[in-house]
């Protein structure tokens, strides 16, 4: 906009590269930032910061802040907003008014201490957060949120007072002198920078002089009324500026892009002052710390998370694991017997093939305890994939290992539902059986118990497990054992009586006939057996017979009660006709008994 302005103090570009090597140099990766939006002083310098850091130094900006004069009350929101993506490192641009609100909100929401740091910009006063008008919070309170606050700006002068300048002269005696000058101001900033000034005007000046006395052998004197001359002077001077380059008494003096590329200071706030943290150099692009810094802690950009592997109870995983191992043991006696004496009479009627399958389906859920507790501490990573498809500053995050699928939820659910529909299906039909009992025929009775077993514990077990899925070791007790507790009930209910049925015999006489075929017995034995027969025999002959001969007499009966009511209905007829015929005389009915 302006091609002939050359600025002498350091702008906002050298303190935005002074705040990206700060940041950079104690490895902060993620801050948060608050510009005042309606000042363009601050607004496009941060804009400008913002960017330079996210895409020069790989620092990512959370989350900025936009703030108002008009809309000074949302400076809290704005905070909080910060406080909630876990910012921990703070750069500000706004003015001082505005500074003091700002960090009063943050005392209020605690966003203050050795856990945060704030990067404010440099006002030039050591004394800027004592005006408190306006605001909820002391100048003590405020002491406590600017403790440790960094402060950007540019320097007075060199900090190195040894160094000769181009006036070959020491920074010390250079600035000795225009202190004890006459009307100059001590509490001037500036005053280094236009002596620096006047140094590149006349640097430059000279310059193009021994330019002209080159070209045209003469000592050259301007005309500035040749309009002509003065254009060609003027882009000679610029060009002249721009190549400038000397050790001046505020540091090296070099320009780029009509910028002067100077020191900027970075002050640290230590117990009521500031103390210079150390020192960017624009023109090498190097930030220099002060030694003394070594001794402060910087804060973690953001919380640590600690990841955790959670792990079963290796007691409770051995302990489970043996109950398991011991039903299995009990699952497996009862397939033996099963099996041995499956063409027993009273093992044949009750379907031996379909307990031998629940006994399988009961070894299963026994065997699921033992690999619900199997974790990467047992077996490799990729086994147990394998076996699937077969403090303020940190925080613990526990892992926990468990297989799943992309579509678990879908397979679940299904899974779920079908299961579902079974336990209602078999309720309804254990439901239905409830009054049959015979027990060497069939065990509806206890099948429908289990029945109920599995569904009490599935509305149990299930809500409780998903529940506490986070607490594994619970979890794992609790599914563990409702698994163990109802599959031993069913095995109990469904083989135990059986077995008590059959064992009602001498068992000696059930290992010595096997086969269940005819026993032979005692001559004593078997004739009360024959009578016991023979009684019982006889007397189902006579309740066959006397219920035959009640049938037959029930439809005796019938046909006689159908034969009266026809009667009944023709003498109806008959007196209906009468009645018709002989209006005026009553005709007693005669008896037709």
């Amino acid at each position: 906009m302006y091609p002939t302005f050359f600025r002498m103090v350091p702008g906002y570009q050298n303190s935005n590269l002074a705040r990206c090597h700060l940041i950079y140099q104690f490895n902060w990766t993620r801050v948060g930032t608050l510009k005042q939006s309606d000042d363009p002083r601050f607004a496009l310098p941060h804009e400008s910061l913002t960017t330079r850091l996210e895409h020069g130094f790989g620092v990512r900006v959370i989350y900025t802040a936009g703030i108002t004069h008009d809309e000074i009350q949302n400076i809290g929101y704005e905070l909080n907003e910060l406080k909630k993506r876990d910012a921990r490192i703070f750069i500000g641009d706004f003015e001082e008014s505005l500074a003091v609100r700002i960090l009063c909100e943050a005392y209020q929401n605690g966003i203050y201490g050795e856990n945060y740091a704030w990067i404010l910009p440099g006002y030039h006063k050591n004394d800027w957060w004592h005006n408190v008008s306006g605001v909820n919070c002391t100048v003590e309170e405020l002491a406590q949120v600017i403790e440790g606050h960094f402060a950007v700006e540019f320097s007075p002068y060199s900090q190195r007072l040894a160094r000769l300048t181009i006036a070959n002269k020491t920074v010390s005696a250079i600035r000795t002198e225009l202190d004890a000058r006459e009307g100059s101001s001590p509490e001037s900033v500036f005053k280094g920078y236009v002596y620096d000034g006047l140094w590149t005007l006349a640097l430059a000046i000279e310059h193009v002089a021994e330019l002209h006395q080159q070209r045209e052998g003469i000592t050259w004197m301007p005309n500035v009324s040749d309009t002509k001359e003065w254009t060609k002077f003027s882009a000679e001077l610029l060009q002249a500026i721009s190549r400038t380059s000397f050790i001046g008494v505020t540091g090296p003096v070099q320009f780029e892009n009509n910028e002067r590329l100077g020191l900027v200071e970075i002050l640290q706030w230590r117990n009521g002052s500031y103390l210079i943290a150390g020192i960017y150099d624009g023109t090498e692009a190097v930030l220099v710390l002060n030694p003394a810094l070594k001794d402060w802690i910087p804060p973690l950009d953001a919380t640590i998370v600690v990841r955790e592997r959670q792990y079963i109870s290796f007691v409770l995983l051995i302990l489970l694991s043996l109950l398991a191992t011991i039903g299995v043991a009990v699952a497996v006696f009862f397939l033996i017997i099963n099996i041995r004496y499956q063409n027993h009479r009273y093992i044949k009627m009750s379907s031996p093939n379909m307990n031998n399958l629940i006994i399988a389906g009961s070894i299963c859920t026994y065997i699921s305890v033992i690999l619900l507790g199997f974790d990467t501490r047992f077996v490799s990573p990729d086994t147990f994939v394998t076996l699937c498809y077969y403090s303020d500053n940190k925080m613990i995050a526990p892992e926990i290992e468990h297989c799943q699928s992309d579509n678990s939820v879908i397979f679940e659910a299904i899974i779920l539902g079908i299961k579902g529909l079974l336990m209602l299906l078999g309720c309804f039909l254990a439901w239905e059986t409830r009054r049959v009992n015979v027990p060497a025929l069939n065990d509806s009775k206890y099948i429908g118990m289990s029945v109920y077993s599995v569904v009490v514990t599935c509305l149990l077990g299930l809500p409780l497990v998903y529940i506490l899925k986070d607490r594994i070791n619970e979890a794992h007790i609790l599914g563990s054992l409702f698994i163990i507790f109802c599959t031993t009930l069913i095995l109990c209910l469904v083989f135990v009586p059986k077995f008590t049925t059959i064992f009602t015999f001498p068992i000696v006489e059930l290992f010595r006939n096997p086969q269940g075929t005819e026993l032979r017995y005692r001559r004593g034995l078997v004739k009360s057996s024959l009578r016991r027969s023979e009684s019982q025999r006889d007397s189902q002959y006579k309740d066959r017979e006397h219920l035959q001969r009640l049938e037959e007499e029930n439809i005796l009966l019938h046909r006689y009660l159908l034969q009266k009511t026809s009667i009944l209905w023709e003498l109806k007829e008959q007196l209906r006709q009468l009645g018709e015929q002989e209006d005026d005389i009553v005709t007693p009915p005669s008896d037709k008994s």
